[in-house]
């Protein structure tokens, strides 16, 4: 497992912003942090720019756009609307504070394969005033968090993760403070697969990993060597075989996270597929305050998300959001470092049938259905909604959101869209369960 970065004097850095915002880093809870530095904090200095205007306005844009679909255009955004800039930050770092013209306010610090990403918040209402001319200052510290950090060598990945930060952070250039990624361990091999028994940087490293029970062992096995004469090397473990050999958390579910951790860091996982259903691998339930009524929802972002503790405070709730730099909440870091998937089965016949479904996948016979997209949306609050009551939250929303962000309404793809309240989107119509299992049935290649 990674260490903890020591203690360091920090360093003084000056970053421009880009053009190139992740949409979703605006979704977030914040508080004003106030115009306030923590001791001994390193000091960042950000000039807006012209780029960093041009990413305000688009999203700013964005907000404009979704307040005409819902029909409350004015010529500001709502006051409550946010907008959120992300900065990479230096190795093992965090942000603790900001300030600029306009009150900002500090979202957290993420991680994502090992480097550092912070973001800052400001009311869209205020962010139209600021101008190229603008700077904000930001404040950092050594992180306290455990960070997952890549120790197998992967070029191709890191690679990637350089790109994907180049295109949503405000400072790309400061990935020059992050080397590389350097050899270490066994690279790729062309000749037989011999990866080692625990994680480690010895034997053949390993791309994808299984994780289910004793009982359907032989039957993901089997899985496993298909993946691997196909180029993506496989392993399986069993929980009980975890549950022997490795060092156990605060319950079944962080034994198996802190086992995927030395996964990713020294066997070089990049896939994991989590072989059984709920009842046959734990998923983490993760406080949420996204409702009206706090709950706890089930989610496996808990095992491909694999920064923080997720559970700082010691308390009975894992996930609990960020609210601001004196209270960081659970540290739930929420930037991915494995793709993750669940193949929710029960026996090996199961497995059997969904191996027939994915070569049926693999080698379609029918071509006509990879541009057909189905939508499938509801009221959201309130739960138990007729019509005609007050709407606080409608999937409808979410979809329009989407579609309209990554024009998918363009190029020609073919939208099937079945909402509760049609009346309201031009194009839909009235969602019912059977209509939402024959438009499945029909053949559509995204299902949202």
């Amino acid at each position: 497992m990674g260490r903890i970065p020591k203690v360091r004097r920090p360093t003084r850095l000056t970053l421009p912003l880009t053009s190139m915002v992740a949409s979703t880093l605006a979704v977030a809870l914040v508080v004003a942090c106030g115009a306030w530095a923590p001791a001994h904090a390193a000091e960042l200095r950000v000039r807006v720019g012209s780029r960093g205007a041009h990413a305000l306005d688009a999203q700013l844009q964005r907000l404009h756009e979704r307040e005409a679909a819902s029909a409350k255009v004015s010529e500001l955004p709502a006051p409550r609307a946010r907008v959120a800039l992300p900065v990479l930050l230096g190795p093992g770092e965090s942000l603790e504070a900001a300030t600029a013209r306009i009150p900002l306010e500090v979202l957290g610090t993420s991680y994502f394969h090992g480097y550092a990403v912070a973001t800052v918040g400001m009311r869209a209402s205020e962010a139209v005033t600021l101008d190229g001319d603008d700077v904000i200052t930001l404040w950092t510290a050594p992180t306290r968090a455990h960070v997952a950090r890549p120790q197998r060598v992967d070029v191709a990945r890191d690679e990637a993760a350089r790109a994907t930060l180049a295109e949503i952070v405000l400072n790309p250039e400061a990935l020059t403070a992050y080397a590389p990624a350097a050899p270490v361990g066994k690279g790729m091999q062309t000749t037989s697969f011999a990866p080692s028994v625990r994680p480690s940087l010895e034997g053949s490293p390993v791309k994808m990993l299984i994780l289910t029970r004793d009982v359907l062992q032989s039957a993901f096995e089997d899985y496993a060597d298909d993946r691997t004469r196909a180029g993506i090397p496989t392993v399986v473990r069993t929980i009980e075989w975890i549950e022997q050999n490795y060092p156990h958390g605060a319950d079944l579910q962080e034994t198996l996270r802190l086992f995927i951790r030395d996964a990713y860091a020294l066997w070089g996982i990049d896939t994991l597929l989590l072989g059984g259903d709920t009842d046959v691998v734990p998923a983490r339930y993760a406080y949420s305050s996204y409702t009206p009524n706090p709950e706890e929802v089930p989610t496996d972002l808990y095992y491909a998300c694999l920064d923080g503790g997720w559970n700082d405070d010691g308390d009975a709730h894992w996930g609990e959001a960020f609210s601001d730099v004196s209270d960081p909440g659970d540290n739930a870091d929420l930037y991915p470092e494995l793709h993750v998937g669940r193949l929710p089965v029960h026996t090996a016949a199961e497995v059997a049938t969904y191996r027939t479904k994915l070569d049926a996948y693999a080698q379609p016979t029918v071509t006509d259905y990879q541009n057909n997209m189905l939508w499938l949306s509801e009221v959201l609050w309130p739960a138990n909604y007729s019509p005609g009551a007050t709407i606080f939250k409608n999937g409808a929303d979410n979809s329009e959101r989407i579609i309209s962000l990554n024009d998918l309404d363009t190029g020609g793809k073919q939208l099937t869209k079945y909402y509760e309240t049609p009346s309201a989107y031009p194009g839909s119509s009235l969602l019912s369960r059977q209509d939402a299992i024959d438009e499945m049935n029909a053949g559509h290649g995204i299902v949202t």
